[in-house]
């Protein structure tokens, strides 16, 4: 009934099931317990009505025969090969790619590079740079590979990761722009594989029942919208370990990390301690550009709503690109586009970087800082004692409650302000790396032009100064 629709072949087989499945042939059928969790490196299969699609780093091959699977597994469509993406190359460090005629027609493609486009809204279109070209072709990449990553079944070791979609747009922490369409990629990803949803705005760690819907069959848990300062930490162990599922009314049982669904995570704020080296290193980020937003929609640019009015010609297309997403990331592990041991390209990070250095810092203390330092102030450039500093920081924001910022955590503050501003910090004071050698301002910044310079405390007759430097200042004022 499912791939035959001709009533008369439905009519033939009613007409024959006593012969055909008699009760004493039923009861010889043999009980299947395995998990049908069977995966593979180098190798991705996915199931349709015709047929199970088997895709490798080169190639996308359909029509395949379907051996023991879960029947939730099964994709309710028909799968044929259409190509989209002609060629993805890596040509020192910048990326480069061609598209089929049905690509330029695929309309969740086209979704993916809008919501790469940082450079122009829908209404003040503009050429582009070459510089903004690059950049704007590795969102691309990073979202094809991304998402051929949360569609891959087998975990490799090294990337074990979550999947963290923010905006682009830094606003101040707590308030949130949304619109930017980041919950389309989650109900893509359920169009193809059986998806798990969590609404972030009622995630509870604490709570028990939290996976009770999760299944050995299930390959993604999307939570969407976190709200601010959402704890990563608290899913870590869904990342790299053993899952536990505690469903209602049921045994709790625990899915090996080798069989655990993906995590695919969205939210209009930064990952509270996301530089720290155990987040970070779990977190494949994609970014989404304000192409989208309250004024602009989906169904502005498309005339119709996604998924739901799309014809067969539209799911083909869509079903392909899923399928090239899965190649190209099988691809870029094995080429290593990125690093070696992982798959996902990442974003252009800076944007990303900033936003979580100023949920780091607090807003108020950014406010406070930026008149503080106001470059045309007397405060950059100096050296300036900390208690005396805080002190006015304090004045300014009304007390010690309300912002997160302590005496004990005020240097680390600071460091994020001068990282967020590109500012150096202590400039006069090297770097003691532990050796016999100290790096120096002069000589590091010459090979770190962009980067802001931490140097060592700066202390004297038990006093604690800071010197916040701007470089640019430093020029403006010595040109010659």
């Amino acid at each position: 009934m499912t791939n035959i629709k001709n009533p008369l072949v439905h009519e033939y087989f009613n007409s024959k099931l006593d012969v055909l499945l008699p009760y004493k042939k039923l009861e010889r059928l043999e009980l299947r317990t395995d998990n049908f969790n069977h995966f593979e490196p180098d190798v991705q299969r996915t199931y349709y009505n015709n047929g199970q699609v088997e895709i490798t780093s080169q190639a996308i091959t359909p029509c395949q025969p379907i051996a023991n699977v879960w029947r939730n597994r099964i994709v309710p469509r028909n799968f044929r090969r259409i190509p989209i993406i002609k060629s993805i190359t890596k040509v020192d460090n910048i990326f480069y790619w061609e598209l089929t005629e049905d690509g330029e027609k695929c309309e969740f493609l086209q979704y993916l590079i809008n919501t790469s486009n940082n450079y122009f809204t829908h209404d003040a279109p503009r050429e582009t740079t070459n510089d903004e070209n690059v950049e704007w072709l590795q969102h691309i990449v990073n979202k094809i590979t991304t998402i051929g990553f949360l569609l891959t079944d087998w975990k490799y070791p090294s990337d074990r990761q979550a999947v963290v979609v923010q905006d682009h747009r830094i606003s101040e922490v707590g308030q949130a722009w949304g619109g930017a369409g980041k919950s389309v990629l989650g109900t893509a990803i359920s169009k193809v594989v059986a998806q798990f949803f969590i609404n972030g705005q009622d995630f509870n760690s604490n709570d028990e029942f939290i996976l009770s819907g999760v299944t050995k069959a299930t390959r993604n848990i999307f939570i969407d919208d976190v709200k601010t300062n959402f704890d990563f930490k608290n899913i870590f162990n869904w990342i790299t370990g053993p899952m536990p599922v505690n469903p209602k009314g049921k045994d709790r049982y625990t899915i090996p990390v080798e069989d655990s669904p993906k995590i695919l995570l969205t939210t209009n704020h930064a990952i509270r301690n996301a530089e720290e080296g155990s987040v970070k290193r779990r977190i494949a980020y994609m970014e989404f550009s304000a192409w989208y937003n309250q004024d602009h929609a989906l169904i502005d640019d498309f005339h119709h709503m996604f998924f739901d009015d799309w014809d067969e010609y539209q799911w083909a297309l869509f079903d392909n690109l899923m399928a090239e997403c899965v190649m190209y990331y099988l691809r870029s592990f094995e080429q290593i586009w990125y690093r070696e041991g992982r798959g996902a390209v990442p974003p252009p990070m800076k944007n990303i970087e900033q936003r979580t250095l100023r949920q780091s810092m607090s807003e108020v203390l950014l406010q406070w800082a930026e008149e503080y330092f106001e470059p045309t102030g007397d405060h950059l450039n100096q050296r300036l004692i900390r208690k005396e500093l805080f002190a006015s920081f304090l004045e300014y924001a009304g007390g010690m409650q309300g912002h997160g910022v302590t005496r004990t955590n005020f240097k680390i503050k600071m460091i994020a302000y001068c990282r967020y501003k590109g500012y150096d910090f202590n400039h006069n004071r090297p770097i003691d790396n532990k050796s016999d050698s100290k790096v120096f301002y002069s000589d590091w910044k010459k090979s770190h032009p962009d980067e802001s310079f931490i140097g060592d405390e700066d202390k004297s007759g038990g006093v604690e100064y800071f010197t916040i430097y701007s470089a640019e200042k430093y020029k403006a004022e010595h040109p010659f």
